[in-house]
């Protein structure tokens, strides 16, 4: 295996922050859909969606601004530490989804898509759950995380 020279590495670094910055764009395109969902009337969603729209409002929020401290500042664990807050808002975001549940699929009567989508909510509440953990243990554990900070 070729070792990495100091060009390879600042055109990694340049790829990354310029997904990080995609990753915030794409982010505030998500904060105007969930903003306007309701306006859109949109048929599966009830008016219980009021009640989770902050929250998932909050979690692209914290993305943006866990995006934009990794554009300026990207060692492992540093990187590690903000996808850790970061995932933990999915994960509240994903709970208020799956316990209000402001979506109505009555309509599509061939299939039982309430319970589908319940079943999503929780098997991506599960893993982000699990992800959540294993960042956290990463965080504690891992060597090339501690040796940064000595």
């Amino acid at each position: 295996m070729a070792k990495k020279t100091a060009k390879d590495s600042s055109k990694y670094n340049h790829a990354r922050k310029a997904g990080y910055a995609s990753l915030i764009v794409a982010n505030t395109i998500m904060i105007w859909v969930v903003s306007n969902l309701l306006a859109w009337h949109v048929p599966f969603l009830t008016s219980d969606f009021n009640s989770v729209q902050w929250m998932l409002t909050l979690s692209y929020l914290a993305a943006i601004v866990g995006y934009l401290l990794l554009i300026l500042h990207d060692p492992k664990w540093f990187h590690g530490f903000v996808r850790l807050i970061m995932n933990t808002f999915g994960f509240l975001a994903l709970l208020s989804l799956f316990f209000v549940f402001p979506f109505d699929f009555s309509m599509y009567s061939s299939f039982n898509w309430d319970r589908l989508a319940k079943i999503v909510l929780g098997a991506s509440s599960l893993g982000t759950a699990i992800g959540i953990i294993i960042e956290f243990m990463q965080l504690i554990f891992r060597k090339d995380y501690r040796a940064a900070e000595e």
